[in-house]
């Protein structure tokens, strides 16, 4: 029901990479944010260390990440 959930599913030390399908890149929006959330759950995993990679496919009207290099394509 929401993308923090995703979370859940990930076991106790695992690693793991995302595509993340969606207009925002979840990788919260203001600095001081404690409490998990849709919008900033990719955060949470990378600053756990269980993110290996990360992949965003976005809109083009979607608000980007300042110098992040999370943007990918992949061939049709």
């Amino acid at each position: 029901n929401s993308h923090e959930k995703l979370l859940d599913f990930i076991p106790e030390g695992e690693h793991c990479s995302i595509v993340n399908i969606d207009h925002h890149h979840d990788m919260g929006y203001k600095s001081n944010e404690t409490t998990l959330t849709c919008a900033n759950w990719v955060k949470v995993l990378a600053e756990k260390n269980i993110l290996d990679s990360y992949c965003w496919l976005n809109n083009p009207n979607s608000i980007k990440i300042k110098d992040s290099k999370t943007d990918c394509s992949f061939p049709c």
